[in-house]
């Protein structure tokens, strides 16, 4: 979504599947999710738009690594070990 990352010339449904492929994912309704992403794109990126919004929040909710996890399941193994 980082206008830095985007191609210099730009098809009009650029990025318009992958953003379907999250609507399809996160449940959401992909009709107001992709006018939300069209003013996001013509008003060149600088706000993030209220139709917008549910995705954006709901992609900030993946995480981008398995660390938590993983020390999380550290701490279980310190605190309950086989013995």
């Amino acid at each position: 979504m980082y206008r830095a990352f985007w191609p210099p010339v730009m098809d009009t449904d650029y990025g318009e599947d992958a953003i379907k492929d999250l609507c399809i994912c996160f449940h959401l309704p992909f009709a107001s999710i992709r006018d939300g992403y069209c003013d996001y794109k013509y008003g060149g990126g600088r706000q993030i738009m209220q139709k917008l919004k549910p995705l954006v929040h709901a992609i900030s909710t993946m995480p981008c690594s398995t660390s938590e996890c993983e020390r999380g399941f550290s701490c279980m193994n310190i605190i309950m070990t086989d013995l």
